[in-house]
């Protein structure tokens, strides 16, 4: 995680509160691939299992969130899923439900406007739960616009107690 200047008091409260229930840390690749919806071990939830959703989605994102540096977030419970959103800067769309996660990737400040993030695939192992990202630049073609921006993805997954980690796709490659 980098610290940047300036960050407001609720960030850094948050922070705090989140560490309790954030498993959130940049991780290598595991040993073996899994899907929102594959596996079959400990750790690994059951592939005939719906994948849960709060309000009809299962994926959110947004150009201005509370959190002024980067930040990879798991909540567990009622109060981690909260807090996440409090991170957004909005209310949640709902509870997070009984057989879920939520993950949120909080990219920081951002120099221009048109900057983004989105949660591309949560993989499974027995070991571990791997969340892929991507990070979206500004459109080429885009006048350049100086506003900052603090981008963020949040998605709903099912539950496993193994830790979570987080990769960039860029890393991936």
């Amino acid at each position: 995680m980098r610290a940047r200047t300036g960050m407001p008091a609720l960030a850094s409260a948050a922070m705090l509160l989140l560490a309790a229930c954030a498993g959130s840390s940049q991780g290598g690749a595991p040993a073996g691939p899994g899907s929102e919806r594959a596996g079959a071990a400990a750790g690994v939830p059951d592939p005939t299992a719906p994948v849960p959703v709060v309000a009809g989605q299962r994926r959110w994102t947004g150009s201005q969130s509370a959190a002024f540096t980067d930040m990879f977030v798991t909540a567990r419970d009622r109060r981690g899923w909260e807090l996440l959103w409090q991170l957004a800067g909005e209310a949640p769309p709902g509870p997070l439900p009984e057989n879920a996660i939520g993950v949120g990737v909080f990219l920081g400040m951002r120099p221009t406007a048109g900057s983004g993030v989105e949660v591309v695939d949560v993989l499974y192992w027995p070991q571990e739960v791997l969340v892929v990202y991507e990070e979206i630049p500004p459109p080429a073609d885009a006048p350049a616009a100086q506003a900052l921006t603090a981008p963020y993805a949040i998605a709903v997954a099912p539950a496993s107690e193994a830790p979570v980690h987080f990769r960039s796709v860029d890393a991936a490659r």
